[in-house]
């Protein structure tokens, strides 16, 4: 019984030294205590959260301009490949003597040697956005030799040319000049 007994003291000791740790005010939890520590978990959790959808958000933008960077780079291989085959084919017809090279005269000489039969009119005036009569003529003959004789040059650049005109503007003036040469035409004839 004696080893019953030392048993049943031991027991009976470890449960007093629980119940003093139990009963002691300095290990108790203070209300405030868990209050800080519910409120401080809580803002953890949130900025976990809030980082979690920052990250997705972060993801999302990844995602889009990894796609655009990618379509960029197609257009970019489209386009590079639609120029070597222009190229190639300009240097097939060059090969074949198919292509008929000119040379092309400069505008600004075009456009001296039209002014030259308008000594009172400057470029400048021509590029003008002033439409006085003394002008109209001279611009649009201008216009008229530089589209026919630098045929490589679209309306609208030759728009771009004289300050920036439109291109019907363009195709006025060609239009009008043919038209006074061919009824100059008819009237020498008859």
């Amino acid at each position: 019984m004696n080893i019953r007994n030392s048993e049943l003291h031991r027991q009976s000791a470890e449960a007093q030294a629980v119940r003093a740790r139990l009963m002691d005010p300095a290990a108790w939890v203070k209300q405030a205590d868990v209050e800080r520590l519910r409120v401080s978990l809580q803002t953890e959790t949130e900025r976990a959260q809030k980082a979690l959808a920052e990250n997705d958000v972060l993801k999302g933008r990844l995602v889009r301009q990894g796609y655009l960077v990618s379509r960029l780079e197609l257009d970019l291989a489209d386009r590079d490949a639609r120029i070597l085959a222009q190229a190639d084919r300009i240097c097939l017809l060059e090969n074949v003597g198919m292509t008929a090279r000119q040379d092309k005269k400069p505008v600004a000489d075009i456009i001296a040697k039209v002014l030259a039969d308008f000594p009172d009119v400057t470029w400048q005036e021509i590029c003008g956005i002033r439409r006085s009569r003394r002008l109209i003529e001279p611009r649009q003959r201008c216009m008229f030799e530089v589209s026919r004789q630098r045929a490589d040059l679209s309306f609208p650049a030759i728009g771009r040319i004289f300050g920036g005109r439109d291109h019907t503007t363009i195709i006025h003036a060609v239009r009008k000049v043919k038209s006074q040469e061919t009824n100059q035409d008819t009237t020498t004839s008859n």
